[in-house]
């Protein structure tokens, strides 16, 4: 596998050249320096309908990301687990317990948005609390841009997916013990928490700091018309 500074002299000596990856570095430390010209980069290039598509949505609030798919089934525990293993899916009582104690502690029913390659039933204790909403199948990048907007991301640690929508959003970044987004080597860029939280003993400090986060948008806030190619 090539280094970030062998690609980097590639990209520099050798334009169209096609770039072998074979393994994941599995850290965004090279990265988030440049966090605003890639983020800029990545719009420019999306298609324009695609955004058109994103900014559509209402707003959202609350952005949940669930892998089902590929990864392992989640630890016996449930969500009040001290740990959730390398690949291995979050307990979806965590997403539900942790939702909870924000609308009990916001006295209010937040809205959500799922990006999930899970089914209706897999689904179905998220959607029994109300005022949540499954994002409709599009494409991948649509999904990213949704989370992307989302002002507090509640996402699974092991997950490339969501540490992209942390990075491109900078909004604050929650996940089960024992996987922070923070291990992917994701650093804030605007003094936003990435962090763990357990629902079965809630800190306060990271309660306030997650009820905070609603009243802040993120940094993913192009309009369509300002970026994006045609088509």
């Amino acid at each position: 596998m090539i280094s970030y500074e062998e690609m980097d002299i590639l990209g520099a000596t050798q334009k169209g050249s096609l770039i072998l990856f074979n393994r994941l570095s599995c850290s965004f430390q090279p990265l988030n320096a440049f966090h605003n010209q890639l983020r800029a980069d990545l719009l420019s290039i999306t298609r324009r309908r695609s955004l058109q598509t994103v900014w559509s949505y209402p707003e959202p609030i609350i952005g949940m990301h669930l892998r089902f798919g590929d990864f392992k089934p989640p630890p016996r525990e449930g969500a009040g687990a001290k740990w959730v293993g390398w690949l291995q899916q979050t307990p979806i009582e965590w997403f539900v317990e942790t939702l909870q104690v924000l609308r009990r502690e916001a006295t209010e029913k937040i809205p959500v948005v799922i990006s999930s390659d899970g089914n209706t039933k897999q689904l179905a204790p998220l959607l029994e609390l109300g005022n949540v909403r499954v994002l409709p199948p599009t494409n991948a990048l649509v999904d990213l841009l949704t989370l992307g907007r989302c002002r507090l991301l509640l996402g699974t640690g092991s997950s490339t997916f969501s540490a992209w929508a942390s990075f491109l959003g900078q909004q604050t970044a929650v996940t089960a013990p024992g996987k922070s987004l923070a291990n992917w080597g994701l650093q804030p860029q605007r003094n936003q928490l990435i962090d763990i939280f357990n629902p079965r003993e809630p800190d306060g400090r990271m309660i306030d700091a997650m009820l905070n986060a609603l009243d802040r948008a993120s940094s993913l806030t192009l309009a369509p018309q300002q970026t994006g190619k045609n088509n």
